[in-house]
């Protein structure tokens, strides 16, 4: 036998409001902090993470295209490692994608970051590592990191970290290297070996 309690709100026992329900949209507000109990994994909403997920390079980087997907790994493949919800993938070149492109689940706003490690050679004076975002038809470049005077074989590391909003989920981001001389690379490394990582977190709507 099935039954309905029909109310607008509920509170405490000395009348402080609670929780309130509208009308017509049935959307729930809580006047007070939720301070115990689990969410489940279909709740959304601003300040939840709902996607996480991170890669590392599995093999160095020497030339000045895209970063093919077959150098990318998802570190949820490690055991010290894992993801959450819909995951952030790497277009490999089939069913349109294209390869080394990232691709998002789903619309919203993304924290994305990335921790390189570069090593040069004596030739070169610099060199870079771009972060591009591609909105189906044209490329801007979002962030650079740059690497100057060199000493050869010396390696250095650096941090970027941005809020991007993916309005259309045919719209991409991919990292690039240039200005890359003699034997100059961004170091990889095989499966636990994250010398150059990137990492994407979707932290709310766009």
């Amino acid at each position: 036998m099935s039954s309905e309690i029909k109310v607008s709100s509920v509170k405490a026992k000395d009348g402080t409001a609670g929780i309130s329900i509208a009308d017509s949209t049935g959307n729930v507000s809580l006047s007070g902090t939720l301070s115990a109990g689990n969410l489940g994994p279909n709740v959304t909403g601003t300040g939840l993470i709902q996607t996480a997920t991170q890669f590392y390079l599995n093999a160095d980087v020497t030339d000045a295209n895209p970063i093919p997907s077959s150098k990318w790994t998802n570190a949820n493949t490690l055991a010290t490692h894992g993801s959450i919800g819909a995951q952030v993938t790497c277009g490999d070149g089939t069913g349109g994608t294209t390869d080394g492109y990232f691709i998002f689940p789903s619309t919203g706003i993304y924290l994305t970051g990335f921790s390189i490690t570069i090593q040069n050679d004596s030739s070169d004076t610099y060199a870079d590592f771009n972060l591009f975002y591609y909105d189906n038809s044209a490329s801007t470049s979002i962030a650079i990191a740059n690497y100057y005077q060199f000493t050869s074989g010396q390696k250095k590391s650096e941090s970027h970290m941005h809020i991007i909003d993916i309005t259309d989920v045919n719209d991409n981001i991919y990292y690039k290297t240039s200005s890359f001389a003699g034997t100059s690379k961004v170091f990889g490394g095989g499966a636990g070996n994250l010398y150059s990582t990137i990492y994407f977190m979707k932290i709310g709507p766009t």
